[in-house]
């Protein structure tokens, strides 16, 4: 459509030249109607004049015979021309939508970026619908500017005076209906964006409901939904109120027009300068013209509503494509084949795949977003990567190193509802194939001494059962020590594994990490085989799965079960489920560590584990005494502003280094773990420092600052934020909070909330350097 880069006046433009021809017709024959219905109150005039003054019969039955004609013809004039341009809008509607699913599907992708399905489904839809009705609109307008303009000759040849009324009065109605209709296209505009806001998040809602239903987040999303639809309630509400009051105001002046075409006929026909018929006839004029110019003012409607939909159809048009075009013209016939060797992304895992040049694949029986994201690979649209990791030799004594790979699709246990568009490796057009290897030779240590901790570790642990674990459903009893372990909880890994234990199966929740262990954790699983890694799907955790690991226990510390999921599990071993203390994801690193130490029969390991991080803790605090004195908070830019509420292990983060939190957070959040806070209390955030969790450090800040009430806080003047990338290994261990992602954290959180609260605008929070 026109060029490569559409502008919304380009797209209003296309979709009315591609239907020219009905308009035109539409047009025209609109145009009759509207010159027969001003000839109407004109034959009348004339038929008072010559047949009823003078008492002339034939004169009589000849102009009614007149009359009936016109009637007859505009009657059938505007049946048709109504028709074409009814063609015309929806045929004009059609097109767009086809122009916009050829964007959309469009094998280089990109218009997808930043949207959801239900966004982009409104505009094909409303904004698409919009557009075409200017076909609509444009042949009314014609019409009735045709027929103001035929009212003003018959009014110029009876009275000049008052076919000046007439021609003067219509241009500045005309003039002053555009500018009423200038806050009606501007709230149009909103009251679109919100509708498609709305639509989308019910439609990410519904493809993620069973993920919600298994992590207990219905509330949260219905809420979020309350509010977003909320908004779009309250934006629809005011473009009402803009229509109304334009409609209103055009509806006055046109008053204005006809009064005063009335009163000038009145004062002619007084003086005799008209005859009676003439008056008559000038009057019904001035009630004629009320039609014509009430149809210019809903025109103006229409055109301000077209404009703002045209232009969200035009960012959707123009949007870049993500895979950039071949500088080469490909051979006929086109020879190779796409081939995906060890890739896992999102829900792919060590995918092995090669298709050859034409060849039609059909995916089946995987997941909506496991297919989704298989089908970008495929055709070299995804702009995410997790390449195939080998496995990693490391000594259990080898210190932790960098961070080494991208990490992939990240979720969390709000499910969908903080799920995020993720930047990575860019692909070359229709070819994904790649690998990434990682060697790290392993250190020496003394295995005599290992063997020693080893048989000591056993004996002390054997005395601890059974042991008995209150949660949130009751008790568990482990009678004696388990010996395969399958972690649900989605962090209860590293417990595990800080306690020298390897689980046989792990959940994944962030990172997409090898057997669901971050890279704060490899010194721990040291050359072990990885975990088989367990999903999530929906549904709760994945219990067939589980049963054929033959666990002998089941931890689900940090987690949300439900009592049917838990009974279920319990089918198979013993479960420990999450504290009934605390919210569902909310229990405390430092009691999460030591419930899986006394599940373990190593309580008194736990608490030593516990205590090295909070040492840990108190010399960071010790270090930087202005923690202590200071606010923070945590948040991420979801939605608007997702803030995690004292409840949540990274807010307790915080707290533990000294920070207080806004004294009102839990009061607007409630008792969930975090939620949506209305822009009303951005002032939640103006706290001594913030961290924000973002998927793009820099653009995030851009996007945040166009938000005259955050810019205008002073955390955000004085550059008083730390931004954690999400998708970065550091991300990950923020939001991870276990006993061995925290001193990982820490290493590099303290410095910039350090940076953050030193009192001097001049520093700078800068991002790790690993």
């Amino acid at each position: 459509m026109g060029p490569s880069n559409p502008s919304g006046r380009d797209v209003l433009r296309q979709s009315v030249r591609g239907q020219r021809r009905d308009v035109a017709l539409g047009a025209l024959l609109g145009s009759g109607h509207q010159a027969g219905e001003a000839l109407v109150p004109v034959l009348i005039g004339v038929v008072i004049d010559r047949a009823v003054t003078d008492s002339d019969t034939g004169a009589l039955l000849l102009w009614l015979g007149v009359l009936a004609v016109v009637h007859t013809g505009l009657a059938l004039s505007y049946r048709y021309g109504a028709w074409s341009a009814d063609r015309a809008a929806a045929q004009a509607e059609h097109d767009l939508r086809i122009t916009l699913v050829r964007r959309v599907l469009h094998p280089r992708g990109g218009a997808e970026e930043g949207r959801l399905p239900g966004a982009l489904a409104n505009v094909a839809t409303e904004d698409a619908k919009r557009v075409g009705a200017v076909n609509l609109a444009l042949m009314a307008g014609i019409s009735a500017l045709v027929g103001i303009l035929a009212c003003a000759v018959v009014l110029l040849r009876a009275s000049v005076t008052l076919g000046l009324v007439v021609l003067l009065g219509t241009p500045v109605l005309l003039w002053l209906g555009h500018l009423l209709g200038k806050p009606l296209q501007a709230r149009s505009e909103a009251e679109q964006e919100r509708a498609a806001h709305a639509s989308a998040v019910a439609a990410d809602l519904v493809a993620g409901l069973r993920i919600l239903k298994g992590i207990g987040g219905e509330p949260t999303a219905i809420a979020r939904y309350r509010t977003t639809s909320r908004d779009s309630l309250q934006a629809t509400l005011k473009a009402a109120r803009a229509q109304a009051f334009q409609s209103g105001m055009v509806l006055t002046l046109t008053g204005c027009l006809i009064a005063a075409v009335t009163l000038v006929g009145g004062r002619l026909a007084a003086n005799g300068d008209i005859s009676l018929g003439q008056l008559v006839s000038a009057v019904g004029l001035a009630l004629f013209l009320l039609g014509p110019l009430e149809v210019l003012a809903w025109v103006n409607a229409e055109l301000a509503q077209g404009r703002a939909s045209a232009s969200r159809i035009a960012d959707v048009l123009a949007a870049p494509h993500t895979v950039d075009a071949g500088e080469r013209t490909l051979p006929q016939p086109v020879r190779g084949a796409v081939r995906l060797s060890g890739v896992s992304l999102g829900g792919l895992h060590d995918v092995h795949l090669t298709l050859a040049t034409g060849e039609r694949v059909a995916l089946v029986g995987a997941s909506g977003a496991s297919k989704t994201t298989l089908a970008k690979l495929i055709a070299g649209v995804h702009r995410t990567l997790r390449l195939a990791v080998a496995s990693v030799v490391r000594h259990p004594h080898t210190r932790r190193r960098a961070p080494h790979a991208p990490s992939p699709h990240r979720h969390t246990p709000e499910g969908p509802l903080m799920l995020r568009s993720l930047r990575g490796t860019r692909f070359a057009a229709g070819l994904a194939s790649a690998l990434l290897l990682f060697v790290t030779v392993s250190a020496c240590g003394s295995d005599d001494d290992s063997d020693t901790a080893g048989s000591a570790a056993t004996e002390s642990s054997s005395t601890a059962f059974p042991v008995t674990l209150p949660h949130t459903y009751g008790s568990t009893t482990i009678e004696s020590e388990p010996k395969r372990i399958v972690t649900v909880g989605l962090t209860d890994q590293d417990a595990v594994l800080a306690l020298g234990k390897v689980p046989v199966g792990t959940t994944e929740w962030l990172g997409g990490y090898e057997g669901a262990i971050g890279p704060w954790a490899e010194d721990e699983l040291g050359g072990a085989a990885a975990p088989t890694v367990l999903k999530d799907t929906g549904t709760g955790p994945q219990t067939e799965k589980i049963a054929a690991l033959d666990p002998d226990l089941i931890l689900a510390v940090y987690g949300g079960l439900t009592k049917e999921q838990y009974d279920t599990l319990s089918k198979f071993a013993p479960v420990v489920a999450q504290p009934e203390e605390y919210n569902d994801f909310g229990v405390p690193w430092q009691d999460q560590t030591e419930i899986i130490g006394k599940a373990l029969g190593q309580e008194a390991e736990a608490k030593e584990l516990v205590a090295g991080v909070e040492a840990d803790f108190k010399q960071a605090a010790d270090e930087h005494p202005e923690f202590a004195g200071s606010s923070a908070v945590m948040a991420t830019p979801y939605e608007g502003i997702f803030v995690f509420g004292s409840q949540d292990p990274r807010s307790r983060l915080l707290t533990n280094l000294g920070f207080s939190l806004p004294k009102d957070l839990d009061k607007v959040i409630g008792d969930e773990f975090g939620a949506n806070i209305s822009k009303e209390r951005t002032d939640l955030l103006d706290t001594d420092a913030i961290v924000w969790i973002v998927s793009d450090p820099a653009k995030d800040k851009a996007e945040l600052r166009k938000d005259s009430l955050y810019a205008d806080l002073t955390v955000a003047k004085d550059e008083r934020e730390v931004f954690v990338k999400e998708t970065s290994d550091y991300g990950n261990a923020v939001s991870f909070v276990s006993v061995l992602s925290l001193p990982y954290t820490l290493e590099r959180l303290v410095p910039q909330l350090a940076a953050a609260v030193d009192g001097d605008t001049a520093t700078k929070v800068t991002e790790p350097t690993s």
